[in-house]
């Protein structure tokens, strides 16, 4: 009788361990649907800002095209002389350096 009682001991002991253990796992499961819900929710919100991105990627470069090559749309700016030129147009004399 007496081995039966500490059979029936050893049985409770194993059985509350791997309840223990069970509880344990179903924890980390639910953490780990918690963690894979905060992904999936995160992943969506890269999704959408991706496709957003690509949008106006798209918008930018139909823009681009559009425009005529060499600039002509843009004001276009009197050509640069350089100070000699300048001079030469306005019947200046530069003095010359006399050694």
């Amino acid at each position: 009788m007496k081995e039966i009682m500490e059979r029936l001991e050893d049985e409770e002991e194993m059985s509350s361990n791997v309840l223990a253990k069970k509880r344990k796992l179903e924890d980390e499961c639910s953490e780990l649907k918690k963690d894979i819900d905060d992904l999936e929710i995160t992943l969506a919100k890269v999704e959408k800002e991706k496709h957003a991105t690509e949008n106006k990627v798209r918008k930018l470069e139909m823009r681009s095209s559009k425009l005529p090559l060499g600039g002509a749309s843009r004001p276009q700016k009197e050509p640069q002389h350089n100070l000699e030129d300048f001079f030469n147009h306005q019947n200046f004399f530069l003095p010359v350096a006399h050694r």
